[in-house]
């Protein structure tokens, strides 16, 4: 037998006997509910309260309830240290595809991997495990600086709303009955700082005005509970308006359940259950706080529930509250099949060989093509651009960076050994050009400055060279994280990442001299590749005559050769930014701490009211797109009709590629108060679509346009705040064309001008 064979055959073995099974299959029609409840009966108080815990504990077998752990990340792979898994790009360059199917795609191969995973774990005589994961983290990128930026899907409440459910769908799978895995939308809510002036998330006070909350803060997560149906939401370290979130009822309970009719589990962050005691002194007493938790709605602690019993010896909660909480887990350990025989549960046979496939490496390698974003191209000579580049024209590329050589800084964070071995930028050029054409340099280190000659070397290097190809940006990594390989040294302290905010938006100084250099001394034409997670204010990059070329490829984990792909024009760039990139004294004019989206200068595209160095949605590309005028179908809509807006583009380019179409909404009139009274955003992400077209291609294509997209919180004169349909004038821009409409009482029709007269049709 093969080893293969042999473990899928152990691995069916060990899940049709179903050691765990409480429900005979006589009772396996039960409803979920009913069923949690009858689990939860049969505990005593001490067995329901290590249930409370991510790692929950064992209970007695003639209980059948295995140990287990909650705590699993997939933001873009399964954080397995043991297990070869798939890592995709970090969330944020997922999210600058602008692509939902590719989201949902790249989600189901997580989940079937998580699920290959645990099941080989079972057939090994082990406890569950991976089947729940603290994903997505939907936040909203509000403020450059924040170390965990690059985790969300960027700065636009529609588009992480949107990404987000599909990332959730991907996760759990279309069975009618069972879940693949379940997922965790976080961070519940408005948590987008890690430390400033002395102030650490664990006891940060987010003053956030309704209106914020309702348009910015809230959508993604309601749009994920919703239409997503996430089975969980975790709980955020900070406070919302005074009540630290994992002890708020408005959050947990109104909110969330009433409003939003969520059915699944809160969990909190890790910690976040211990810090509404200390720091955010929520009671004098540990025991009350956690009490507040409990009855609030926070299911579940990570890690530790370890008061609830000291709270329930003193009457602060009652055994109800308790299994309340204990049943909206057990619900969820449930519908993952935790407790039925294996046959009626479709996952439970997904084997080994499905984890990090060759399919699933190059689904990555599409993924970091779709995400990587051309900011800079220079034109040479009549026709031509500095990208792509012609392999067969180059007798010499330097090649700058230890990111070019070292994978370990494309991974972002929270990931898993990588399945197989992980091409490095430098050996994907190597492929393309000839590894005799291509020499590295390492350059600067990434923060610690410039070794003694550093820069003549690159200088020296580079002087006869056809091109350099330079690595450069900023990591998450720390030296514990980043292992040494033949070529770079090892220590590599982090500069953004968790419980890490930036204090700048610049490239490390040595960095920056190096390219300086390297464009004063040398004819060599600079083309720079940026590895990163959040945006950089590289405006030196952008206005130099040297660096003919400049794109970022984010974190691309194992997709590193789409670089090359880019590079050397096997496929067009078509990514498009997430977040705005700044100028760099834009940290000098907005504290991080601020949660107010609109007081100037404004944050994001939708309020920023000084002008951008990248706006929200650029991105170039080696063809060129030309888009006919929008047109609104029907002419005229009915109140509580869908419109639709339709759009021809045609590719007028030498190549096929990838577009991305945005429809950006703006107000410019209302019909019953001054605009600059409401409050409203600048601009809206209203639809995107990626679409595909050959060179001379047409293409048709409709937009959604439903009567919420003109809907926008507004507060009265009393602080009232709720969300109404805005009447009056409003732009929509698609590319670079625009057409203006009129929402009135009556519906919604083309505004057209003539004579000067704005006149309604």
């Amino acid at each position: 037998m093969t080893t293969e064979w042999t473990l899928n055959l152990k691995l069916l073995f060990a899940v049709t006997l179903c050691g765990s099974c409480l429900i005979s299959p006589v009772d396996a029609d039960q409803d979920w509910t009913k069923r949690a409840h009858d689990l939860c009966s049969r505990l005593s108080v001490t067995e329901k309260l290590s249930q409370l815990n991510t790692p929950a504990a064992a209970v007695p077998q003639e209980q059948g309830f295995a140990a287990f752990n909650w705590w699993s990340e997939a933001l873009h792979g399964i954080n397995n240290q043991q297990g070869g898994g798939t890592i995709f790009p970090q969330p944020l360059g997922l999210a600058a595809t602008f692509n939902r199917a590719l989201l949902r795609h790249v989600a189901d191969i997580i989940s079937t991997e998580a699920r290959a995973f645990n099941n080989r774990q079972i057939a090994a005589g082990g406890d569950p495990r991976f089947l729940n994961v603290f994903s997505p983290n939907i936040n909203i990128f509000r403020d450059p600086r924040w170390g965990r930026g690059s985790e969300t899907y960027g700065e636009d409440p529609y588009l992480t709303s949107q990404l987000g459910v599909e990332y959730v769908k991907g996760l759990q799978g279309n069975d009618s009955t069972y879940l693949k895995i379940s997922a965790t939308c976080k961070h519940f809510a408005a948590y987008s700082l890690e430390q400033e002036d002395g102030i650490t998330r664990k006891a940060f006070d987010a003053q956030v005005s309704d209106k914020d909350l309702q348009e910015t803060y809230l959508p993604a997560f309601e749009a994920c509970v919703r239409e997503g149906q996430a089975a969980s939401v975790m709980c955020s370290y900070n406070a919302v308006n005074g009540v630290p979130a994992c002890a708020n009822p408005d959050l947990l309970q109104t909110t969330l359940r009433e409003q939003w009719g969520f059915g699944g589990f809160v969990v909190s962050d890790c910690g976040a259950v211990q810090a509404t005691w200390w720091p955010h002194k929520l009671t004098e007493e540990e025991a009350e706080s956690q009490a507040k938790c409990l009855k609030a709605g926070c299911d579940m602690s990570c890690t530790d529930y370890g008061k609830l019993k000291e709270a329930l010896e003193q009457k602060l909660v009652d055994e109800s509250e308790i299994d309340r909480a204990l049943v909206r887990s057990l619900t969820i350990r449930l519908r993952l099949g935790m407790f039925d025989p294996s046959d009626a549960v479709p996952y439970s046979t997904i084997p080994p060989s499905m984890i990090g496939t060759q399919d699933h490496i190059e689904a990555a390698t599409e993924a970091a093509r779709q995400s990587i974003v051309l900011l800079k191209n220079d034109k040479e000579g009549a026709d031509g651009h500095a990208l792509p580049l012609t392999a067969s024209s180059l007798t010499k590329v330097i090649v700058v960076g230890q990111p070019a050589v070292q994978t370990e800084l494309l991974f972002g964070n929270y990931y898993g050994k990588p399945a197989g071995k992980v091409t490095s930028p430098l050996e994907a050029v190597q492929a393309v050009v000839g590894a005799d054409k291509v020499a590295w340099q390492p350059g600067p280190h990434i923060v610690a400055g410039n070794a003694e000659g550093s820069i003549d070397d690159v200088v020296r290097a580079a002087e006869d060279a056809d091109v350099v190809l330079f690595f450069a940006g900023i990591t998450m990594l720390n030296e514990r994280e980043c292992k040494a390989t033949d070529q770079a040294p090892a220590w590599v302290p982090f500069l953004e990442g968790e419980g890490l905010d930036r204090h700048d938006l610049n490239l490390p100084a040595s960095q920056l001299d190096t390219l300086q250099g390297l464009a004063a001394r040398t004819d060599a034409k600079i083309v720079v590749i940026l590895i990163h997670g959040g945006p950089l204010a590289i405006e030196w990059l952008q206005a130099s005559p040297k660096v003919t070329a400049i794109l970022t490829a984010w974190m691309p984990g194992q997709g590193a050769g789409a670089i090359a792909d880019v590079l050397f024009g096997k496929v067009s760039p078509s990514g498009r930014l997430p977040v705005t990139f700044y100028h760099a004294n834009y940290t000098q004019l907005v504290k991080s701490a601020s949660m107010d989206m609109a007081v100037w200068p404004g944050r994001t595209h939708r309020y920023l009211q000084e002008p951008a160095l990248y706006p929200f949605g650029y991105g170039l590309s080696y063809t060129a797109f030309e888009y006919g005028s929008p047109q609104l179908i029907p002419a005229r809509m009915r109140r509580n009709d869908m419109a639709l807006i339709e759009v021809s583009i045609c590719n007028t380019g030498g190549m096929a590629a990838d577009e991305v179409v945005l429809l950006i909404m703006s107000p410019q009139e209302t019909a019953t108060r001054k605009l600059n009274t409401l409050n409203l955003p600048k601009q809206s992400l209203r639809d995107f679509e990626r679409i595909h077209l050959q060179s001379g291609e047409h293409s048709s294509l409709q937009m959604k346009l439903p009567l919420e997209h003109f809907s926008h919180a507004v507060t009265d004169s009393l602080g009232r705040t709720s969300v109404q349909a805005i009447h009056g004038l409003w732009k929509v821009q698609i590319g670079a064309q625009s057409i203006l409409l009129w929402l009135g009482p009556e519906g919604l029709s083309v505004a057209q001008p003539e004579g000067g007269q704005l006149q309604m049709t």
